[in-house]
């Protein structure tokens, strides 16, 4: 027969269990007031749900459970248009907000990305470089800005410009990224080897470095890596991340901007 003390651990594991599962991700001070146990307990708590492989422990925190790989895919561009249609859409007028004249920057082909562009306006002496049939679209709208596209056989899954990077000599004051994941132990991923491809080049030759990104895509992971958080400047997002991931930022040098 368990002792009492028993028990109340073993309620205390399941309800713990419960909330991390519900909030998704948490930090230790949260924890710590939640449940009013020393960090010593805590410690033996969270140990004991990672060995069952209910939680997952990261900087800060924990998160509820294992990361894995979730997107192997390219979805409809279509679909991914409509998803998340006014989380992108805030985050696109937060982006434009950060551009100013005389800036040469580019946009990727992710449908976050293109949010930005419905957001210039004409006046603005800027020049937008893409690879991005929907972006070239949307600038031939806008006559006083300057749209130069990466030409190359177009992609119908992704509505974008396959070219050769290494002829790609262009430099870029701001380049706005858009990612299909965002994991602190993963860094950034998509479900698209070649657009992967376009994103580390371009990152590479651009001066800052915006990752935008609604907050669904926190803690998913595609199958493809095209960049670590060292490369980043800021994330802009829909809304203030969690704490776990706040610190995580902070720590790295990244702002967040909602």
């Amino acid at each position: 027969m368990k002792a009492r003390g028993d028990f109340m651990k073993h309620d205390r594991l399941q309800d713990m269990a419960s909330y991390i599962h519900q909030v998704q991700s948490v930090t230790i001070e949260e924890l710590l007031e939640k449940y009013t146990i020393s960090i010593q307990t805590l410690r033996r708590d969270l140990n004991e749900l990672e060995k069952q492989n209910i939680v997952r422990k990261v900087y800060g925190g924990v998160v509820t459970k294992e990361e894995r790989v979730e997107r192997t895919f390219v979805l409809d561009v279509g679909l991914r248009q409509s998803v998340n249609f006014e989380q992108k859409k805030h985050i696109g007028q937060l982006a434009a907000a950060l551009i100013e004249d005389n800036d040469i920057i580019f946009v990727d082909s992710g449908t976050t990305a293109y949010q930005l562009i419905p957001f210039l306006k004409n006046g603005h002496n800027i020049t937008v470089i893409s690879h991005s049939l929907h972006v070239m679209n949307a600038l031939a709208q806008l006559t006083s800005i300057t749209a130069i596209c990466l030409g190359g056989v177009l992609r119908k899954e992704t509505y974008s410009f396959l070219s050769d990077t290494s002829n790609n000599q262009y430099y870029f004051n701001k380049a706005f990224i858009s990612t299909v994941g965002l994991s602190i132990n993963k860094g950034l991923t998509n479900t698209d080897f070649h657009e992967g491809i376009m994103k580390q080049h371009i990152i590479q030759n651009a001066d800052k470095v915006f990752i935008l990104c609604d907050s669904s895509k926190f803690g998913e992971i595609a199958f493809n890596h095209f960049a670590d958080f060292s490369e980043v400047d800021a994330i802009i997002t829909d809304t203030q991340p969690s704490d776990i991931y706040i610190k995580f930022f902070e720590k790295n040098k990244i702002e967040v901007i909602d």
